[in-house]
């Protein structure tokens, strides 16, 4: 099922196994196409699609998208979405949203404001 995006967002793969790829679609900085392998890619767009593809290993078949497990949110580098795929082929991409304005980079304290003890 694919991911709908809206505005720009990076893209990183963190682990894609053979036979795995990334597809983009609907990109208005032209990014659509297949992605193999660990890399990053900076996509935008008003709308726009992800999915995690998997070759069934018939070549008369194409692409199947795989059905993703896992969506966990968290902010480590602002706003981030963690996917993971169901189907424990460990398939794991981030995708951090890219606008600075909305999503600032956080930033480190440079005071320890906990409390002794």
């Amino acid at each position: 099922m694919s991911e709908t995006l809206f505005g720009p967002w990076r893209v990183r793969v963190l682990n894609m196994p053979e036979p795995f790829r990334v597809h983009l679609a609907g990109t208005e900085n032209h990014v659509d196409g297949d992605y193999a392998g660990i890399q990053e890619v900076a996509a935008a767009g008003a709308q726009w699609t992800l999915d995690i593809l998997r070759e069934p290993g018939n070549p008369e078949n194409p692409w199947a998208p795989v059905e993703l497990l896992e969506r966990r949110f968290h902010q480590e580098e602002g706003i981030v979405i963690d996917l993971v795929d169901a189907g424990n082929e460990h398939c794991h991409l981030l995708c951090i949203f890219a606008d600075e304005d909305l999503n600032p980079k956080p930033v480190e304290l440079p005071w320890d404001l906990s409390l002794p003890g």
